[in-house]
């Protein structure tokens, strides 16, 4: 005579706890670094943003609103030239432009801050992350990077609002780099997208830098010539001296 089959005792699973705990501080983390820009957003406390920037953003959002395309060439109350847009962000603020004719420059601003904000922490923790890190301890680097001083001058000191979204865009470079090298067996597409966009964002925010600094990469100094290249010379030189 068979015996009943015994119904099998579910166990809990031991590591449901610790996966709820990494997607807490993962997520936990980038959850508070958009309170942090709070101040910020609400106070609007550096002024030197709504003088260059955000200005600049309205101004090229109503021009897009009007005549359907972005123009590099804003002037000033007084009708003097402004070349600020032309020489610094112009490309970014151009692109911005669209959506800011359509829902307003103001979401759009605020918006580009805390998006600089979190792809700085998440493209920190995507480079801790391919360089060995667990995704519990690739929080410290990537928290750290977002919550450092020099950020928070850029935001609430300084109002670089153009080299805070340059910046940001660095790290997730960095992730994309790391991805390509360390794991060249992962896929290759979401690595290359985000290197071109990083690519776009720092162009886009400062185009006048990396003209200069391609000229300085052009201007190299002239190669010295070489002691057998010198003593081969000297040697043409006598012998057409002697004929």
């Amino acid at each position: 005579m068979s015996q009943p089959a015994v119904p099998a005792i579910r166990r809990r699973s031991l590591g449901t706890p610790r996966l709820h705990l990494t997607t807490a501080v993962v997520w936990g983390v980038p959850l508070f670094l958009v309170l942090f820009t709070l101040p910020f957003i609400l106070h609007q406390n550096a002024w030197w943003e709504w003088q260059s920037h955000y200005w600049l953003l309205e101004r090229q959002s109503a021009y897009v609103a009007a005549h359907g395309t972005p123009t590099f060439f804003l002037h000033i109350s007084t009708g003097a030239f402004y070349p600020h847009n032309l020489f610094y962000a112009g490309p970014m603020l151009a692109a911005l432009a669209y959506p800011a004719a359509v829902i307003g420059p103001w979401p759009v601003f605020v918006a580009s801050i805390i998006v600089a904000v979190l792809a700085g922490y998440f493209g920190m923790w995507w480079t801790a992350r391919n360089l060995g890190l667990s995704r519990e301890l690739a929080v410290l680097p990537a928290a750290t990077f977002a919550a450092t001083p020099y950020v928070a001058c850029e935001i609430y000191g300084r109002g670089a609002w153009a080299e805070l979204l340059a910046l940001s865009a660095v790290p997730v470079a960095l992730g994309a780099v790391t991805a390509l090298l360390w794991h060249s067996e992962r896929r290759r597409g979401g690595p290359l997208v985000a290197l071109v966009l990083c690519g776009a964002t720092i162009a886009g925010t400062h185009n006048l830098t990396l003209l200069m600094a391609s000229r300085c990469f052009r201007s190299r100094p002239a190669a010295r010539p070489t002691a057998r290249a010198a003593s081969g010379r000297r040697s043409s030189r006598s012998l057409s001296a002697l004929g």
